[in-house]
């Protein structure tokens, strides 16, 4: 990138990787972390459907040239971080996405308003009663939002998450089968009840159609089965803790009381 040039370094396995940045022949940010590597822009994989972005593209819509940056720690599950810098007028560091062990999170331009969105997922119920392989993990779409002081960040893009109701019949076929299927017994878990069950409530939730998930546990729940309340009440606690909770509980709708009661058990954030 033309005035900028971004370097890095890796000196192998248990070494500290470092990012340098160079403007005019001077270094004026670097960088040097405990992780396996940094990488530089965001090449094309198409075989996952994530898209080219050339070096600096403008990300947040501001008019100036981005530059993404991410680094991996290695090891197994984690951690990937995206460091967005902005090269014009001035190198600044945006921001920093932790990415947990989400590697096809990325951004894409949206065909509709041609802004670049990030596109990524949340690991809030990562190990949740489950092992990492079938923990859910529901989509996320992000888009830059000033504050008015010349700073922002990336704020989730609700009106883009949106899903429609499906159809009776896609619901009896995939959605409640999925959550049904759940209560199987090689699907047990703490409360003999396997991932299935919470994966279709966070899509649900995730495309701001709360009132169904609750709806859909309603329906599925055995009735002469016990520990209903408590797993709403443990997974709404977890629900809490995601990183997109403060934009997240504003969507929820038709909360179930033993769901409310626990999320006012929960410290402000």
């Amino acid at each position: 990138m033309a005035g900028s040039t971004f370097t890095t370094y890796e000196q192998g396995a248990g070494f500290p990787a470092c990012l340098t940045v160079r403007q005019d022949g001077h270094v004026v940010y670097q960088l040097v972390e405990d992780v396996q590597a940094f990488s530089l822009g965001q090449p094309a994989q198409p075989e996952h459907g994530i898209p080219a972005v050339v070096k600096g593209a403008d990300l947040t819509g501001l008019g100036n040239p981005d530059m993404i940056v991410t680094s991996f720690s290695g090891g197994a599950h984690c951690c990937t971080n995206l460091l967005l810098f902005e090269v014009k007028p001035a190198l600044r560091l945006l921001t920093t996405l932790h990415l947990g062990n989400r590697d096809l999170a990325h951004f894409a331009k949206d065909p509709a308003d041609h802004r670049f969105y990030f596109y990524g997922a949340d690991d809030t119920f990562a190990y949740w009663n489950t092992s990492f392989a079938q923990s859910p993990a529901p989509r996320v779409i992000l888009r830059w939002v000033e504050d008015g002081s010349g700073k922002g960040q990336f704020r989730l893009a609700l009106d883009k998450m949106q899903g429609q109701p499906p159809a009776k019949k896609k619901w009896d076929q995939s959605v409640v089968k999925k959550a049904r299927d759940a209560f199987q017994p090689e699907e047990a878990g703490d409360y003999a009840v396997g991932p299935g069950l919470w994966s279709s409530m966070l899509d649900l939730i995730y495309s701001e159609q709360s009132a169904r998930a609750w709806e859909l546990l309603d329906e599925v729940w055995p009735p002469a089965k016990s520990g209903k309340t408590k797993f709403l009440a443990d997974f709404c606690t977890q629900l809490s803790h995601s990183q997109y909770w403060s934009e997240l509980k504003s969507t929820l709708r038709e909360v179930p009381d033993s769901c409310a009661e626990a999320l006012e058990k929960q410290p402000e954030k």
